[in-house]
């Protein structure tokens, strides 16, 4: 680890090692990931920044389990748009941290299934139909 992620960051973004661990990401702690830890990631998406920033102003910072990822090379492969957004409203947000991911998973791994509303409903009522959730 080099003197200014000491300085910056509790954790070694570049590991070998997987591991996990939680911490509150600052906002200067993520602008100092985006700008030295995001070489090697998808296009930044503003609506889903936005996204990101109105919900966490309307119900605060929820601990919902998703994790900040940096690769065996130090990059980060999940969390950039939720980084930006904590720099958008000024948060500090207790966050999981995993290192040491294998570079190779964003492309090989299965993507989370999207969300819909009928997801929502059928989570609440598990007797609810295809044809009612549509309706």
């Amino acid at each position: 680890m080099n003197l200014t992620e000491t300085n910056i960051l509790p954790f070694n973004p570049i590991s070998e090692e997987y591991r996990v661990d939680i911490f509150d990401i600052t906002p200067e702690m993520a602008e100092y990931i985006l700008t030295n830890h995001n070489k090697d990631n998808r296009k930044i998406v503003k609506s889903q920044v936005n996204k990101i920033a109105k919900s966490i102003r309307t119900d605060g910072w929820l601990e919902d389990g998703q994790p900040l990822t940096f690769n065996t090379d130090g990059n980060i492969t999940e969390f950039q748009h939720r980084l930006l957004a904590i720099l958008e409203t000024g948060i500090t947000a207790r966050t999981i941290v995993v290192t040491g991911v294998t570079p190779a998973c964003f492309s090989r791994c299965a993507p989370a299934k999207p969300r819909k509303a009928e997801d929502e409903i059928q989570r609440k009522d598990k007797t609810a139909t295809q044809s009612e959730v549509s309706t």
